[in-house]
């Protein structure tokens, strides 16, 4: 059992993605937000989870630069 079934793992591959996404500098805010709702949403059609404020977290830290004073405005 050193490698995890696919079934196991592909809760992984999303939430990889959902860790990993980034929204392009001049990226349409909600065409962003809602890709990142749909890896949610598969997470938890898997059971799996992620708390809201990890969510929160997750959104700020896939913002670009140029939304900067907004991330540090809600951080604070």
């Amino acid at each position: 059992e050193k490698y995890l079934a696919p079934t196991n793992s592909s809760h992984l591959v999303i939430k990889e993605q959902l860790m990993q996404i980034r929204m392009n500098e001049n990226g349409d805010l909600l065409t962003h937000l809602g890709q990142m709702k749909a890896l949610r949403n598969q997470l938890a059609e898997m059971g799996k989870d992620i708390a809201e404020e990890d969510i929160v977290l997750l959104v700020l830290n896939s913002l670009p630069s140029n939304y900067e004073s907004i991330v540090t405005a809600i951080r604070i």
